[in-house]
Parts: structure tokens; C-alpha cells; sequence
């Protein structure tokens, strides 16, 4: 892949610092990158291997593909919960369920949740906010002394 003028090129690259390149890409350890390279000093040579113009561009490269190829994957699989949502022969609450899922992809779905603040320490001393059923005797704490 060709980059503009003065930002390096991915294809001046010799084998070792391919291999340093995909190394990296994959954990981001540069010295560990570097050894499996077959450097003979991994982490001088790893660290700088990172200022060198040509590995920088082909570690951009091959994150940039990377980046490709996981959201072609995401498409895929929404395209598919999709059409799984669409097929008849699916039972009611699955093919819901995959609409869900489709809609939690695209930002679309929002969870109801209860977020509640409690100033106190002590959840005893909450009092509940409705009556309790008759069935149910209310929380009283007894102090260690009494």
C-alpha cells in the first residue's frame, strides 16, 4: 500500500521488519515483537524499529485492514440477525430478540435502568417509598445494647 510523500512506505520494508510489524500489531509489545523478528538485541531494536518511518506506515497499514476487516464482520453479522428476525420459521421471541440486537448495534436501544443515590451507609435505615404488602413485616434493626 503506497502512502503519501514523507510518511514512509509499508513496501521498503525487509522481512525481519515485516515480521516486527505483524508481531507488533498483534500483542503491541515491541521487544517481544523485535524476538520473534530474530533481533539479536529484541528490546534496543524494538524500540527503534518504532521511529522508523516505514515500519510506523506499515503498522498503520495493517491496523487500518484490521480495522476493515472487523467491521465487515459486524456488518455480516447484523446483516444476518436481520434476516434470522425476518424467517417465519423462527420462533416469535428469538426473531425479536435478534431485532434487539440489531437495534443495540445501531445505538437505537436504550435499557430502562433504576440508578439510585444513597447518601447513608446503612441500608436499614431506608424507609421503602410505598407500603409494604400486608404479607410483609418492615426491616427493624435492633441496636447491639437494648
Amino acid at each position: 500500500m503506497d502512502t503519501d510523500k514523507g510518511e514512509g512506505n509499508p513496501k521498503n520494508l525487509n522481512w525481519r521488519q515485516s515480521k516486527f510489524v505483524a508481531e507488533f500489531v498483534e500483542h503491541g509489545n515491541a521487544t517481544k515483537a523485535a524476538q520473534a523478528a530474530g533481533y539479536s538485541h529484541p528490546k534496543q531494536q524494538g524500540s527503534r524499529l518504532l521511529t522508523h518511518v516505514d515500519v510506523i506506515a506499515a503498522i498503520e497499514a495493517h491496523k487500518r485492514q484490521l480495522m476493515v476487516k472487523t467491521l465487515d464482520k459486524g456488518i455480516e453479522s447484523i446483516e444476518n440477525l436481520w434476516a434470522m428476525g425476518l424467517d417465519e420459521d423462527i420462533p416469535p421471541a428469538v426473531r425479536a430478540r435478534c431485532f434487539e440486537l440489531v437495534a443495540k448495534a445501531h445505538g437505537q436501544f436504550i435499557e430502562r435502568q433504576q440508578i439510585e443515590t444513597v447518601s447513608s451507609g446503612f441500608f436499614a435505615d431506608l424507609e421503602p417509598e410505598e407500603d409494604l404488602p400486608e404479607n410483609v413485616l418492615p426491616f427493624k434493626s435492633e441496636s447491639c445494647g437494648d
